[in-house]
């Protein structure tokens, strides 16, 4: 039995120290590359592609049961062990904290006194507008989506905020702009 309880303490507590690596830009490096690994998966296949876009909607119980559901897992599951994380739970704490550690970011950026809820208010009353002055309805149709994606991502990010350490923030308002072209070069591959 001390046997088994000395294995779970030291499998917690060297999960924990790995958990608690910094960000880095060769651990982002790693993370971006696996991202367009499995995004290449994705794009062959809309289904798989539907499933993935709707992980960010769930807490990390409810996308890891997904995850561990797809056909495709062991192909994911490989690409992310290959590029040297332990597993998808790895893999998704740090995009969480990197998504947290943006939002925190980009939410110091806005204007004084903007709020999140404020943005959403501001961009959806841009719509009104545009309905107003008689926008086409193909092209109101467009920007409702893309508000409703933009909004999505949001929570997500502002989900993710909750539990991003002080550490992450930093480290992504440090880098920033190096993140954004990383980031941005990852989705003109995909």
């Amino acid at each position: 039995m001390k046997k088994h309880l000395a294995t779970i303490c030291l499998f917690i507590i060297s999960t924990s120290v790995f958990a608690e690596q910094a960000l880095s830009k060769n651990l982002l490096e790693k993370y971006m590359q696996t991202i367009s690994d499995v995004e290449s998966l994705t794009k062959a296949n809309p289904a798989l592609e539907k499933k993935m876009d709707d992980l960010m909607l769930l807490d990390k119980a409810g996308a890891m049961a997904v995850i561990k559901s797809l056909d495709a897992y062991p192909i994911i599951k490989k690409s992310i062990q290959s590029a040297g994380f332990s597993g998808f739970d790895e893999f998704y704490d740090i995009g969480l904290r990197l998504m947290g550690g943006l939002f925190k970011t980009q939410m110091k950026q806005m204007p004084e006194g903007m709020t999140m809820d404020g943005f959403i208010m501001q961009m959806e009353s841009r719509i009104v507008q545009m309905k107003k002055q008689g926008m086409p309805a193909s092209m109101l149709t467009t920007m409702e989506e893309q508000l409703k994606e933009q909004l999505k991502s949001m929570k997500f990010m502002q989900k993710a905020a909750t539990n991003v350490s002080a550490a992450d923030i930093k480290f992504v308002g440090n880098n920033i702009e190096w993140i954004t072209k990383v980031m941005s070069s990852g989705e003109d591959e995909g």
